[in-house]
Protein backbone atom coordinates (compact mmCIF):
# COMPACT_ATOMS: atom_id res chain seq x y z
CA UNK A 1 0.00 0.00 0.00
CA UNK A 2 1.65 3.51 -1.09
CA UNK A 3 0.74 6.27 1.15
CA UNK A 4 0.19 9.69 -0.58
CA UNK A 5 3.60 11.28 0.06
CA UNK A 6 4.86 7.80 -1.47
CA UNK A 7 2.80 9.13 -4.80
CA UNK A 8 4.13 12.90 -5.64
CA UNK A 9 7.44 11.49 -7.14
CA UNK A 10 4.84 9.91 -9.80
CA UNK A 11 2.92 12.99 -10.12
CA UNK A 12 5.50 15.37 -10.91
CA UNK A 13 5.84 13.80 -14.56
CA UNK A 14 2.40 15.11 -14.18
CA UNK A 15 0.20 12.10 -16.33
CA UNK A 16 -2.72 12.19 -17.70
CA UNK A 17 -4.20 9.33 -15.96
CA UNK A 18 -3.15 7.53 -12.85
CA UNK A 19 -4.22 3.92 -11.99
CA UNK A 20 -3.71 2.56 -8.54
CA UNK A 21 -3.61 -1.26 -8.23
CA UNK A 22 -3.68 -2.96 -4.78
CA UNK A 23 -5.82 -4.35 -1.86
CA UNK A 24 -6.58 -2.74 0.91
CA UNK A 25 -7.99 -5.97 2.55
CA UNK A 26 -4.33 -7.12 2.10
CA UNK A 27 -1.48 -5.59 4.67
CA UNK A 28 -1.03 -1.82 4.98
CA UNK A 29 1.91 -0.04 4.28
CA UNK A 30 5.47 -0.02 6.26
CA UNK A 31 5.62 2.97 8.26
CA UNK A 32 8.52 3.64 10.49
CA UNK A 33 8.01 6.31 12.02
CA UNK A 34 5.56 6.37 15.37
CA UNK A 35 4.32 9.89 14.80
CA UNK A 36 3.06 9.24 11.06
CA UNK A 37 1.11 6.10 12.90
CA UNK A 38 -0.52 8.42 14.88
CA UNK A 39 -1.48 10.61 11.90
CA UNK A 40 -3.59 10.80 8.71
CA UNK A 41 -0.29 9.97 7.02
CA UNK A 42 -0.72 6.38 7.95
CA UNK A 43 -3.44 5.94 5.80
CA UNK A 44 -2.73 4.57 2.18
CA UNK A 45 -3.42 6.54 -1.00
CA UNK A 46 -5.97 4.29 -1.84
CA UNK A 47 -7.85 3.88 1.23
CA UNK A 48 -8.36 7.70 1.10
CA UNK A 49 -9.16 7.48 -2.78
CA UNK A 50 -11.63 4.78 -1.84
CA UNK A 51 -13.23 6.66 1.11
CA UNK A 52 -13.29 9.99 -1.31
CA UNK A 53 -15.97 8.12 -3.73
CA UNK A 54 -13.28 7.92 -6.49
CA UNK A 55 -14.00 4.89 -8.86
CA UNK A 56 -12.60 1.38 -7.71
CA UNK A 57 -12.87 -1.94 -9.64
CA UNK A 58 -12.78 -5.39 -7.74
CA UNK A 59 -10.82 -8.16 -9.18
CA UNK A 60 -13.16 -10.51 -7.82
CA UNK A 61 -11.66 -13.63 -9.20
CA UNK A 62 -8.83 -15.84 -7.74
CA UNK A 63 -6.96 -18.10 -9.60
CA UNK A 64 -4.66 -19.99 -6.92
CA UNK A 65 -6.55 -21.01 -4.18
CA UNK A 66 -8.92 -24.05 -4.24
CA UNK A 67 -12.05 -23.17 -3.11
CA UNK A 68 -12.22 -24.89 0.27
CA UNK A 69 -8.79 -22.71 1.08
CA UNK A 70 -10.17 -19.73 -0.46
CA UNK A 71 -13.39 -19.71 1.43
CA UNK A 72 -11.90 -18.27 4.51
CA UNK A 73 -11.01 -14.96 3.35
CA UNK A 74 -13.61 -14.97 0.69
CA UNK A 75 -15.99 -14.32 3.18
CA UNK A 76 -13.90 -12.92 6.64
CA UNK A 77 -12.28 -10.12 4.12
CA UNK A 78 -14.30 -9.51 1.02
CA UNK A 79 -18.11 -10.22 2.31
CA UNK A 80 -18.32 -13.15 0.00
CA UNK A 81 -17.18 -11.18 -2.96
CA UNK A 82 -14.11 -12.92 -3.86
CA UNK A 83 -14.60 -16.18 -6.50
CA UNK A 84 -13.03 -18.63 -7.44
CA UNK A 85 -11.82 -19.83 -10.87
CA UNK A 86 -14.36 -23.10 -12.12
CA UNK A 87 -10.16 -24.43 -13.05
CA UNK A 88 -9.24 -24.36 -9.57
CA UNK A 89 -12.58 -25.91 -8.58
CA UNK A 90 -11.74 -29.18 -10.43
CA UNK A 91 -8.84 -29.55 -8.79
CA UNK A 92 -8.68 -31.97 -5.85
CA UNK A 93 -7.72 -30.17 -2.84
CA UNK A 94 -4.14 -30.81 -1.34
CA UNK A 95 -5.33 -31.17 2.11
CA UNK A 96 -8.27 -33.13 1.67
CA UNK A 97 -6.18 -36.08 2.89
CA UNK A 98 -5.38 -34.28 6.15
CA UNK A 99 -7.25 -36.55 8.60
CA UNK A 100 -8.12 -33.77 11.35
CA UNK A 101 -9.59 -30.67 11.34
CA UNK A 102 -6.46 -28.70 11.90
CA UNK A 103 -3.02 -30.12 10.91
CA UNK A 104 0.90 -27.89 12.11
CA UNK A 105 3.46 -28.86 9.65
CA UNK A 106 7.03 -28.03 10.86
CA UNK A 107 8.93 -27.75 8.22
Amino acid sequence: QALEGDLVLAFTARPRRVVLVGDPAQLPATLLSLEASRTQRARSAMARLMEAGDHVSLLDTQYRMHPDIAAFPASAFYNGALRTSPANAARPCAFSAVPARYCLVDV
